[in-house]
C-alpha cells in the first residue's frame, strides 16, 4: 500500500477505524496524547502493520501542528532536496583514536522502527588502525549534515548490538545486510522517521526507477575519494538479477565504495 493511499484511507475510514481496538501513544515532549488503532484487521505482515501506524502517527503530528513547514530548499546536484525528505537515513559514526576524539562517519543505514535500522553486512565492521573498535559506536539521526549545523539539529544514539545475517562471510557481497539495534527507542518527529519495508515481490520492480540515498562517494575517483558531507540522493533502475549478474561480473566480491 502507498503512503498517498494509507493517508487518503485514513481520513475517509474514521468512523470504521474508530471502532477497532486502539493503542495509546503520548508525545512527552509536547504533552500531547492520541490513540494508534490496531490495523491488523486490514493486513496480515507486522511490516505493514507498523507501517501504517508510523503513517497514522505522522498525520496525527501534523494535524497537532508538531510538524512545521520548512520552506528551507538547497540544491543537490540539480535537484531540490528538502529538509526532512528522507527522515528515515541515518549515519554510523565511529570513534577515532584522535585527540581529542572524533567521529568518522563511514556507512549509512535507515530507519524501519523506533529502536533498529536496515544497513549492509560490510557496514557493521570496518578494521581501521584509526577507529577505537571495529563496530560502529553510534547512528546519527535527524540531519541531512555529517556535521552538526545550525539550521538541522542531528539526535546521535548509541548503538547497542548489531545483528548480521548469519550467512553474511566478509568480503563476499552475497546476504550483506545487517540489523542495528540502538540502546535506547527514538522519539519520531518531522526529521526522525522509519521507513516503510516493502512487501512487494522484487520481480514487480524490474525496469522501475527508485530513489537511492547517502553519503557517497561524489567524484568518482577511487585513488582520492572525496566523500559528501551533505545527504545526497539519485534514481536508478532495477535489473533482473540474471541481468545484474551479467553486467557486474567482473566487479564481484570486490569490496564497494560509499554508502
Amino acid at each position: 500500500m502507498a503512503i498517498e493511499d494509507l493517508t487518503t484511507s485514513l481520513n475517509d475510514d474514521q468512523a470504521e477505524i474508530s471502532d477497532i481496538s486502539k493503542t495509546t501513544v503520548a508525545i512527552e515532549q509536547q504533552n500531547i496524547n492520541f490513540e494508534i488503532p490496531d490495523f491488523s484487521k486490514y493486513v496480515k505482515r507486522v511490516s505493514e502493520k507498523k507501517c501504517m501506524e508510523y503513517v497514522y502517527e505522522m498525520v496525527k503530528r501534523q494535524e497537532n501542528g508538531l510538524s512545521i513547514r520548512d520552506s528551507n530548499l538547497t540544491i543537490r546536484n540539480g535537484k531540490i532536496a528538502k529538509v526532512a525528505e528522507y527522515p528515515h537515513m541515518g549515519a554510523l559514526g565511529w570513534w577515532t583514536n584522535d585527540i581529542p576524539r572524533r567521529l568518522s562517519f563511514c556507512c549509512g543505514a535507515s530507519l524501519i522502527s523506533d529502536q533498529y535500522l536496515l544497513t549492509a553486512a560490510h557496514c557493521t565492521s570496518i578494521p581501521r588502525d584509526n577507529l577505537v573498535q571495529h563496530e560502529p559506536n553510534l547512528v546519527r539521526l535527524g540531519s541531512r549534515y555529517l556535521e552538526k549545523s545550525p539550521y538541522e539539529l542531528p539526535t546521535d544514539v548509541e548503538i547497542n548490538t548489531v545483528i548480521r545475517n548469519p550467512n553474511y562471510t566478509s568480503p563476499y557481497k552475497d546476504f550483506d545486510i545487517a540489523l542495528v539495534q540502538l540502546t535506547t527507542k527514538v522519539q519520531f518527529t518531522k526529521f526522525v522517521q522509519p521507513a516503510c519495508l516493502s512487501t512487494f515481490h522484487s520481480y514487480e520492480y524490474i525496469k522501475k526507477r527508485i530513489t537511492a540515498t547517502g553519503w557517497g562517494s561524489v567524484n568518482g575517483d577511487k585513488s582520492n575519494m572525496v566523500m559528501s558531507r551533505e545527504l545526497r540522493y539519485t534514481e536508478i533502475h532495477i535489473f533482473d538479477t540474471d541481468d545484474c549478474d551479467f553486467l557486474l561480473d567482473e566487479y564481484q566480491y570486490r569490496y564497494w565504495h560509499g554508502m
